[in-house]
């Protein structure tokens, strides 16, 4: 099986809205939700080349980035061992523009973590965004 082509189909079946909010859950929970299993059936229904993937199959195909479709790669930071706040503008502009960006620490924010270095994931496009959005930022500070 093609996995692009999956993916392609699938997207194109959702429309862009629909299937960003289908990768970004993927990315975020440990099973599909009950919505993801519904359209997950219907798209199979219309496009039975695709049907037999265990959910873990289906998850595995679309654990990519939600805003560019990059696959993940991996990398090991260290941990910062309490809470760590960003500015809004920071938040925004991550959540839309580079959510899988490499980041320099990984913050337990007061939960407990027995080590000090993980294993984390990233879009090498997201750290691209969010090398541009720093440059602009901090431009605009310097004019």
């Amino acid at each position: 099986m093609n996995v692009a082509s999956l993916r392609e189909s699938f997207a194109e079946f959702l429309g862009a809205d629909r299937y960003r909010r289908f990768v970004w859950q993927i990315n975020r929970r440990d099973r599909l939700r009950a919505w993801q299993e519904e359209v997950w059936g219907k798209f199979v229904s219309a496009n039975p080349v695709f049907a037999g993937l265990s959910e873990a199959e289906v998850r595995e195909c679309f654990t990519v980035c939600e805003v560019h479709g990059d696959e993940f790669q991996t990398y090991s930071t260290r941990v910062i061992h309490g809470n760590v706040d960003f500015t809004l503008e920071y938040e925004i502009a991550s959540s839309s523009q580079f959510p899988h960006a490499k980041l320099d620490f990984w913050s337990t924010e007061g939960r407990s973590f027995d080590k000090n270095t993980i294993e984390l994931r990233f879009c090498p496009a997201c750290c691209e965004a969010k090398s541009k959005w720093e440059s602009e930022v901090a431009k605009g500070r310097a004019d």
